[in-house]
């Protein structure tokens, strides 16, 4: 009998304590490394314990005092966490001290030429994908006075609340009121928040709402069981009441932008999540018939992601010099959807009032909070959210082909001057190979010809032809022959094969027609997906600059590391000056020398200075404002931020993991056998 108690001790406390060390660890990968190194030893020491428990050194009995170590450990982290929030709140060791009030205000100054007088659409699935998305952008919108709408296709009624556990309309109801205390805490008026009201239609009965295109009449329910749009009692929906179908939603969506005619429109893009996916591809869909059909309205289009570059970003968020949105995938290519380089994207810059040395001090963050149902600012990735730069990815609209006439020897022509470069039919399973993605021109196999005809409505003059091959990698377009109406003929080479935008400079004049013949191909679908002509690179009246250090990150407040000179390059967007002489600088203190020397600005900060420098361009169109410090920081200032990590990181989950420790010792006392008994 004594052989099978030591025995049962040891198998039960080996399974338990090989679970906890895989549970710990895991929750160190998510939580952060500094978890694992301080719950080990809390580990070991359990372990320990109930070693000398298998060998009968100690009797369970006994383990009550070892409990009391266990249990005591979590009653230290109030003390901290108050630690940590005193420091939080004194931020005034920088920002937040009123002499420095005004000059934070200035860093976002010289922006107008983007940001102003614009009207603003932004089309989102959910109810916090408005700050995923624009956060930091939406606010230099709405200060320049800029007329700022967003769409909310769903109504978020899937799901539980993370802090009432609402669920089904309910739920709908409750983030639809936190999204309107969101943005009307930005400034933006309550009636530019337009709730759309359709339901999550994620389900594995039938297929996603966009999807119903062959019967897009039929009423579809949502998975908390509602037939109809709905938003709150005080602030219906778009069109309250009305039943879900696909026809309605496309419908709706034409209605709001026609309606509005936003000058710029942001949209999520093909995320990895239906309901994003189902916006992106709605959003297209209605946006290439509204090319097609209005000649003289051409929005200016920026798609986003919600996910890979905001909410599961890399945990990379610094205190001093915040760095820029890392590729997610260090790839070439957003794998998201295989058609974006990340070369192309355009960085915004943020406000400054989202970078603050306490990352939930970060008015994103802030905002984030009010999202109470979701997760508010306890969420382990908003390290990952907030960073000194925003991305996107422009659509241009003014390309000539939307009114063209386009015919193929085989395939469907039609998908090539739709906007979307890509469609799915199946937006809950996705694809994540891109091998059956639909809306692409693939001619037959049988096909000799491989080609197709496109006429202009009228004679234009062609600047470049943009081709986009097949998303799917193996499936590529190699060459293709672009003969125009007077008889001359140019070879593109190999395409984009991920499916981005090949360039073809073409500088033809009086163009009526051309053809395209795809003359080697790889891959059984190797085809278009979308073909674009542009007669100029004229772009749209908006534009800045943003100075940036020479890895590239923005440069809002800049703290000198060790050395006395720092040199920033310039970023630009739509607009062509390069930084040089003709540039004007300002500079508050005559300490610091400023110069500019190969398109670099040159700052000279001696130790213990800090300055203030604007540069703006010759025509005064843009400029843009940093600060530069060559101070160093107080201990207590780096105590509070190292405080405040360490608390997010790895205390309040640590206080959570003691308590689980200290159950898995009390519950292993009624497990094994007392062998005070034996």
């Amino acid at each position: 009998m004594d052989n099978e108690y030591q025995k049962a001790r040891r198998i039960v406390l080996s399974v338990i304590f090989s679970l906890e060390f895989c549970c710990l660890v895991y929750s160190g990968l998510v939580f952060g490394n500094i978890q694992i190194w301080f719950g080990m030893p809390v580990f070991l020491f359990a372990a320990f314990i109930m070693g000398l428990v298998i060998q009968r050194k100690v009797q369970i009995n006994d383990m009550k005092r070892y409990l009391i170590f266990l249990l005591m450990i979590p009653i230290c982290f109030p003390y901290v966490m108050v630690s940590s929030l005193v420091f939080r709140k004194l931020d005034y060791l920088h920002w937040d001290r009123k002499d420095h009030s005004v000059e934070r205000q200035t860093l976002d100054n010289g922006r107008e030429y983007m940001f102003a007088g614009k009207k603003i659409m932004v089309f989102v699935p959910h109810e916090d994908d408005d700050v995923l998305l624009m956060g930091g952008v939406i606010e230099q919108y709405v200060k320049n006075n800029s007329e700022v709408y967003v769409v909310f296709e769903q109504t978020g009624d899937s799901g539980v609340s993370e802090s009432s556990f609402s669920v089904g309309k309910e739920l709908g109801q409750v983030r639809a009121n936190e999204t309107i205390r969101v943005l009307t805490s930005y400034g933006i008026p309550e009636k530019n928040i337009i709730f759309l009201g359709y339901g999550s239609t994620v389900s594995r009965y039938h297929p996603h709402l966009y999807n119903m295109k062959e019967d897009p009449d039929q009423v579809v329910k949502s998975v908390s069981g509602f037939d109809h749009t709905f938003a709150t009692g005080d602030h219906p929906a778009y069109r309250d009441g009305e039943k879900i179908t696909r026809n309605n939603l496309f419908n709706d969506y034409e209605s709001v932008i026609l309606s509005y005619k936003p000058d710029v429109i942001f949209c999520v893009d093909y995320d990895d999540h239906p309901g994003h996916r189902a916006v992106s591809l709605m959003f297209e869909s209605v946006m290439g018939k509204i090319l097609k059909q209005q000649d003289l309205y051409r929005p200016v289009v920026f798609k986003g992601f919600c996910y890979s570059t905001a909410l599961y970003a890399a945990k990379d968020y610094s205190s001093v010099n915040p760095g820029p949105t890392a590729d997610p995938y260090e790839t070439e290519y957003m794998q998201e959807t295989n058609t974006y380089l990340w070369k192309d994207r355009v960085r915004f810059p943020v406000s400054a009032y989202t970078l603050t040395h306490y990352v939930q001090s970060s008015g994103t963050i802030k905002k984030l909070a009010i999202y109470d149902s979701q997760y508010g600012d306890w969420h382990p990735n908003v390290k990952s959210i907030v960073n000194s730069d925003k991305v996107f990815w422009e659509r241009r609209t003014d390309s000539l082909l939307y009114g063209a006439k386009i015919t193929a020897s085989s395939g469907q022509h039609q998908l090539l001057n739709d906007f979307m470069l890509f469609d799915c039919d199946n937006i809950i399973a996705g694809d994540t190979d891109f091998s059956s993605l639909s809306g692409i021109w693939i001619p037959s196999d049988e096909d000799p010809e491989k080609s197709l005809s496109v006429s202009l409505n009228e004679p234009s003059d062609i600047g470049k032809i943009v081709l986009y091959d097949n998303p799917c990698m193996d499936d590529n377009v190699l060459n293709a022959s672009i003969v125009f109406d007077d008889g001359s003929r140019i070879e593109t080479g190999k395409l984009e094969p991920n499916g981005s935008a090949t360039v073809i400079e073409v500088n033809k004049q009086n163009v009526k027609s051309f053809r395209i013949v795809l003359t080697e191909t790889s891959g059984k679908r190797a085809g278009l997906s979308e073909i674009e002509t542009y007669a100029s690179d004229k772009r749209p009246e908006m534009g800045f600059i943003k100075l940036m250090d020479e890895q590239g990150n923005f440069v809002y407040d800049y703290r000198l590391n060790g050395s006395e000179e720092a040199r920033f390059n310039l970023y630009r967007y739509n607009y062509g000056c390069p930084l040089g002489n003709d540039y004007k600088i300002d500079n508050n203190n005559p300490k610091v020398t400023v110069t500019i020397s190969d398109q670099q600005l040159i700052v000279s900060c001696p130790k213990g200075q800090e300055c203030t420098i604007k540069i703006t361009s010759a025509d005064g169109l843009v400029s843009d404002t940093v600060r530069v410090s060559n101070k160093s920081l107080s201990g207590a200032f780096t105590l509070g931020v190292r405080l405040n990590e360490d608390y997010r990181s790895f205390l309040l989950p640590f206080c959570l993991k003691t308590l689980v420790l200290a159950l898995i010792v009390l519950m292993s006392s009624f497990v094994i056998p007392d062998s005070s008994k034996e």
